[in-house]
């Protein structure tokens, strides 16, 4: 083995694309970069569609997650098409012109350096929501999360300006690159920009995401209070079990548990290809083979990444319910309903039979104080009359308590 590698014909092969690694490489990024790309872009444009379905102005959240779709969808575009492109048909897009070159490099440093932060802006407002429920509303608008997004995006602009003209076309044996125009930006690009790169899009932000999400865990944990999301009422249990002896509820919520698997997910993807840049500035290759393994380790880190990218689908349908619901429509052909006279009943088939549970098991109490009751269970605001009429129709009524009152006269000319 060692005598290969030391070899003569394997220092300078009569044709580089012969070599092991070179083949390889090729037929990865042409497999697994579609496989990557097109389901990715796909999974993206469907997701784009459900949140313009679902509202997207409702919630901050769905502001934060709708941004971070547009966003990965551009990355795949921009950075993870082109490598395709080149791999499949051996021609660079960003080669056509020396403004292309520029505007493509801006645009795929500008775009992974967005897209994390995004993640950290969520994040931060899922803590105030915890620890400030009341301002939560005031403090955490739309409006101002849109005008955070565009600050965010606007900075990470500023940190990658230089490329724009650090960057250029230059002459590669008969054909042209784009690389740095001069050995200064040669050696920041490569021995100092990769630190930047490594903090700012990697380490930085799962730092935060990940006290965050710890700092939401610790105080929901702690909380004398509980959210019942289907009543939307906050009431206060006991830390072993409610006031009615049934199990505490769980507190730590999807959106939560959403956040945490992005912190760990993000970095585990990403950090690899981070790390690959600052690895590679201390390696030198002085052979083909040298080349094409660096070059296939810095491909396989890549499309590790690039997993980012692709699975916002798989995250957003785990994460919400109404989005599994337009999930599921978009493919499965529902049968509509028949037109039907009058107004929509205000209680579900489910909510009719508690009803008439309720009834039998409380057959001394009457439709007023039943009612109230099943107000206060679930939060359906339902008239004296139609809790009647639900009661009807399970041939129950409501018992009346009569009272008589007799006089010891009475009662003592009756016997005596």
């Amino acid at each position: 083995m060692a005598d290969f590698n030391n070899s003569t014909d394997n220092m300078h092969p009569s044709d580089p694309n012969s070599i092991v690694e070179v083949v390889i490489l090729v037929w990865l990024w042409r497999i697994c970069g579609a496989l990557l790309i097109f389901p990715g872009l796909t999974g993206n444009i469907i997701v784009i569609y459900i949140f313009s379905k679902l509202d997207i102005a409702s919630s901050t959240a769905n502001v934060h997650f709708f941004v971070l779709t547009i966003t990965d969808s551009a990355i795949l575009v921009t950075v993870l098409l082109r490598q395709w492109i080149v791999f499949t048909f051996n021609y660079d897009l960003r080669n056509i012109s020396n403004l292309g070159c520029k505007i493509h490099e801006f645009l795929s440093y500008t775009l992974s350096d967005f897209s994390p932060w995004i993640l950290v802006s969520l994040s931060c407002e899922r803590v105030i929501s915890v620890y400030f429920p009341f301002d939560f509303k005031r403090w955490c608008t739309v409006r101002r999360a849109v005008c955070k997004l565009a600050a965010m995006f606007f900075v990470c602009c500023i940190i990658n300006a230089h490329l724009l003209w650090t960057y250029g076309l230059i002459p590669d044996g008969s054909d042209m690159s784009c690389e740095p125009v001069n050995e200064e930006m040669r050696y920041y690009d490569i021995h100092v920009f990769v630190w930047l790169d490594l903090l700012f899009v990697s380490f930085i932000p799962f730092v935060i995401m990940l006290v965050c999400s710890v700092l939401i865990i610790r105080k929901l944990s702690r909380s004398d209070f509980a959210y019942n999301p289907r009543t939307g009422a906050v009431s206060t249990t006991d830390p072993d079990t409610t006031s009615r002896g049934r199990p505490k509820m769980d507190r730590n919520t999807s959106d939560t548990r959403l956040l945490l698997v992005f912190a760990v997910l993000y970095v585990c993807l990403s950090l690899p290809h981070s790390s690959t840049y600052i690895i590679f500035s201390y390696i030198t290759a002085d052979c083909y083979q040298s080349i094409a393994r660096i070059s296939l380790a810095w491909s396989v880190t890549f499309l590790v990444q690039a997993c980012n990218y692709s699975i916002n689908i798989v995250l957003y349908t785990a994460r919400s319910k109404k989005f599994r619901w337009e999930f599921r429509k978009l493919f499965h052909r529902t049968t509509p309903r028949r037109p039907q006279t009058g107004r929509p009943k205000k209680t579900t088939a489910p909510q009719d039979r508690q009803i008439t549970l309720m009834a039998k098991r409380n057959r001394l109490s009457s439709a007023t104080e039943l009612n109230r009751q099943f107000r206060n269970a679930t939060g359906i605001n339902i008239s004296t009359q139609t809790f009647r009429n639900r009661l009807h129709k399970s041939h129950l009524h409501a018992q009346l308590i009569v009272i008589i009152q007799f006089k010891f006269s009475e009662i003592k000319s009756t016997f005596l």
